[in-house]
Parts: structure tokens; sequence; C-alpha cells
């Protein structure tokens, strides 16, 4: 019965992802130009006049630029002074850091509960991702890094807000959150890519969200490797999901991909679970549970 229940299901949510009515999760525009200013060397102050054209996405890049994140040791009064101190490459991260957050909502309140560790989940697998292709010696990467840890997971988010949607309309009645995870795995990946080529991305991204779940490959493409990685650490650590302490990161084909020695795969879990912190996870590492529960 559920596996019948799970199949009506996933039908009823690629019909309604497929049906003109349905809205896609909308990347913010303005934080596409200021992508794409800062790649062409514009100055802060060009920056800040694009990013001040969407009020609501000003005060949450400055709200995420003076959260412990970012700010380092001094919070910063006005955007301007904000993006001065993060500079181009940071300004890049917070501003897509803001306007993916606001994305992540539901009115189901066991679906918020699910969004808060998905958004966990792309918060720390950008950071994490960043860091990797930096270890890695991956410098020209890891910007790149950064947006595909932040995006892989966006068809998880396109079938918690279909989800959404149904249980508000009541066509979906006593969804399990086992049921919703049979789901997300079966269709992530697809929605993901659909999404990522709707944005108009460049294509390295969508195909990330598109690959990342298939069998590892020591010939993976740097950008995937390191986001397999990412996804793997998450899964040890259990960040926005029930830890797996069976999870072997000195084993894994991307961490010979990148050449990552054992020293760095610990400073890894260091990193994200000090990140888990600053994001206000206090129940981070090895544990029967999930970070963001």
């Amino acid at each position: 019965m559920a596996e019948q229940v799970g199949g009506s299901l996933a039908a009823l949510i690629q019909r309604r992802v497929e049906a003109d009515s349905f809205r896609l999760p909308v990347f913010n525009p303005v934080a596409l130009k200021v992508m794409q200013s800062l790649r062409e060397q514009a100055d802060m102050s060009q920056v800040e006049r694009l990013i001040c054209k969407d009020p609501g996405l000003a005060a949450e890049v400055l709200r995420v630029a003076n959260s412990a994140l970012f700010s380092g040791l001094s919070a910063s009064a006005d955007l301007k002074q904000a993006l001065v101190r993060l500079g181009s490459a940071q300004v890049t991260n917070v501003v897509m850091l803001a306007a993916q957050e606001q994305a992540f909502q539901a009115g189901s309140p066991m679906l918020e509960s699910r969004m808060k560790r998905l958004w966990l989940h792309s918060m720390i697998s950008a950071m994490a991702g960043r860091w990797i292709a930096d270890k890695a010696g991956l410098r020209d990467e890891r910007e790149h890094a950064f947006l595909a840890g932040l995006l892989h997971d966006v068809g998880s988010l396109v079938i918690v807000r279909v989800m959404d949607e149904l249980i508000r309309d009541g066509q979906a009645t006593d969804v399990t959150d086992q049921l919703l995870d049979e789901l997300i795995d079966s269709l992530h990946t697809n929605f993901g890519y659909q999404v990522l080529v709707a944005w108009e991305l460049p294509q390295m991204y969508a195909d990330v969200t598109r690959d990342h779940e298939q069998d590892a490959r020591r010939s993976a493409p740097p950008l995937l490797a390191v986001i397999r990685l990412v996804d793997a650490a998450c899964r040890l650590l259990g960040v926005g999901q029930p830890a797996d302490p069976d999870v072997v990161l000195e084993d894994l084909p991307e961490t010979q991909r990148l050449g990552l020695k054992p020293v760095v795969l610990a400073e890894l879990e260091i990193f994200i679970e000090d990140t888990a912190h600053k994001a206000g996870c206090k129940d981070v590492g090895r544990v029967d549970g999930a970070i963001g529960a």
C-alpha cells in the first residue's frame, strides 16, 4: 500500500511540476546581476546599487554578512561597509546565500521543519564545497564549488514545495517523513536538473545536480567530486539527516580523485561542525539524529 501511495504521489508531483500553472522556484534576478557584475569587476558602489533594487534582498544580505558565518571580529552598520569588508568573492557568496534562503519556506509545519533541514544542508554544502576546493588546490573552482554546493539539492526544494501545495489543496494526506524521503531520493536529481536548466545557469551546475547521486567514479570531474565528498561528509555527521557512522571518507573514490590526506578529512569534519554551530545548530557530529532537525 505504501508503495502504491508513493507511486501515486510521485506521478502527481510530476504532473504538477510539468503543469503550466506551476511556478518553479525563481532564482533572484538581482542576485544573478550581482554575480555577473562582480565577474566584470564592478566596484562595490555599483554592486550596492544593484542589491538595493531589491530592499528585501538588501536587508537579508546585511543580515547574512553580519552573521557568525561571515562577520569576523566586527559587524557592519550599513550595506556598503559590509560589502567592502567582505570583498568581491565573499560578496558573491553572501548574496547567493541570502537570495536562496528566501525560497526555503513552507506552510505545513511538518514541511517547514524539513525546509529548515534542507536549507542547512544546502548552506553547509556551499561553505564546505568552497573549503574542499581550496584544500584540494582547485583555487579557480572555489566559487563554482560554493554555488554548486548551494544548488545541488534544489530538486528536493521543488519536491517539498510541490508537496506543500498538494497538502494545502487537500490532494495529499497522511504524508510521512519516510514517504517524503523516498520521493526525494527517486525524483530530486531530475527535478533539480530541470530547474537549473530553466534558470539558465552555466551547464556545469545542472550537470552536478543531475549526477551527484550516481555511482562514484575516480574519473569524475573535480567539481562533481567535491560535491559528492561534501554529501558524504554531511551523511557522516548528520547534516539535515540521521548521521551514518558507516561512511568512511578516506575510502571514497572522490577522496582519491581530489588527493586529500586523512588530516584534511579530519579538518573537514571540524569545519562542518563549526559551520553548523555558527548557523545556530548545536546538535552536531556523529550522533543519532539530524543537525537542524
